[in-house]
């Protein structure tokens, strides 16, 4: 779990970087194109670190006695989305677009969607 932390945080830090005073200098310094495969190279770098440690990291369920919640309430959020998108409201917005449909039903959706993520021991991951 240390590992993870410190390259959560070595990942925020290089995105954090250019937006200090320092990302001027460096380029002056080296370039422009340099200094963006070398930022691209660390970035990729530290998110290749943090998948591998989250890789790495103990699995420890979240929320044991509810694993079978989702079999229970995504079968209602199928619905409630399916109703959601299938539902027009009187607007001006074509048909299919987000704005012409139902906000309620597809909320709903969502929301009993969350509990798919929640009761697995590492948030989706079977």
């Amino acid at each position: 779990m240390t590992y993870l932390l410190l390259a959560t945080a070595a990942f925020l830090v290089t995105h954090f970087l250019p937006s200090t005073p320092l990302r001027p200098k460096l380029v002056a310094a080296i370039g422009e194109w340099p200094y963006r495969g070398l930022y691209s190279a660390v970035a990729f770098v530290t998110l290749g670190w943090m998948i591998w440690a989250y890789s790495a990291a103990p699995r420890e369920p979240l929320w044991a006695g509810l694993r079978r919640v989702p079999e229970i309430v995504m079968p209602v959020a199928l619905v409630l989305l399916a109703c959601g998108f299938c539902a027009i409201r009187p607007s001006s917005a074509p048909i299919g677009s987000l704005r012409a449909t139902s906000p309620h039903a597809a909320m709903c959706a969502r929301c009993c969607s969350s509990a798919h993520s929640s009761s697995s021991p590492r948030w989706g991951r079977y």
